[in-house]
Formats: C-alpha cells, structure tokens, sequence
C-alpha cells in the first residue's frame, strides 16, 4: 500500500501495517495497493475510495491511483476485493 498523505504526498509503500500515517489528523486522499507473492499470481486485488463530496470513485487494480492526490477531496472509505485470475 502507498497513500497520499495530504500536506506530505505519496508515503513509501508498506508491507503490512499502517498504510498513511497516525496521530497526525492528516486525510488521506489517494491510494495504490498491490499484492505480491505467490497471491499475485493467482489474485487481482481491485479497489476503490469514496471521496468527500464526491461519492464512489470506479474500481482501479494492481498498483493503480485511485482517489485524487493533491485535490482537497479526503478518503472517506475504502472497498477492496480479490478477483481469481
């Protein structure tokens, strides 16, 4: 996971853990998720954000933006599903 961190940009992707950062009160307003492994070779991972006075964005995958950094318009939710390939 990277994610961009209003007021900081694009954070360094994680492995596991806290994608974003905490205790800071700053939105997140864009996202990239990938897999890897042996489950990326079996899975796509889709996902997409629900942007504030936005709404529901449409699904992106496998290490593609979704949201829209450097916009104002904060993450509100998150959906994630894996897709057998």
């Amino acid at each position: 996971c990277s994610a961009y961190v209003k007021g900081s940009g694009w954070t360094g992707p994680v492995n596991s853990g806290t994608c974003g950062t905490t205790g800071q009160a700053k939105p997140l307003e864009a996202i990239k998720l990938t897999l890897s492994g042996a489950v990326a070779d079996l899975y796509d991972i889709e996902y997409r954000v629900h942007l504030s006075q936005l709404g529901w964005q449409n699904w992106t995958k496998n290490g593609e933006v979704t949201g829209l950094p450097n916009s104002g318009k904060n993450i509100e939710a998150v959906a994630i599903r894996l897709i057998q390939k």
